[in-house]
């Protein structure tokens, strides 16, 4: 399931981006001007509050769409990070 609640933001290269929605599975940047290619390998930091000092991830872009859209399939994300994405179970 994608979430968009709370915002998830991602930097890349120092510069940190929004992510427009985010699951276990990956994420989906909105207006991201970060220099970027299909089948990429980033790494980066990710964080859930402005006061976080942030997570160390590693995800592949799998689309760039018009507008800086860009879709991260996450390759290494911390345990913590994962278990928050998780749904819980029912």
């Amino acid at each position: 399931m994608r979430e968009s609640d709370p915002w998830l933001f991602i930097a890349i290269d120092g510069v940190e981006f929004r992510a427009r929605d985010w699951s276990a599975g990956g994420a989906r940047l909105q207006a991201c001007t970060a220099d970027l290619a299909i089948g990429q390998i980033v790494s980066g930091r990710l964080r859930w509050h402005k006061r976080e000092a942030g997570h160390i991830f590693t995800a592949e872009v799998m689309r760039l769409d018009l507008g800086g859209e860009v879709a991260l399939r996450w390759l290494d994300l911390p345990d913590v990070v994962f278990a928050a994405m998780e749904p819980p179970e029912q």
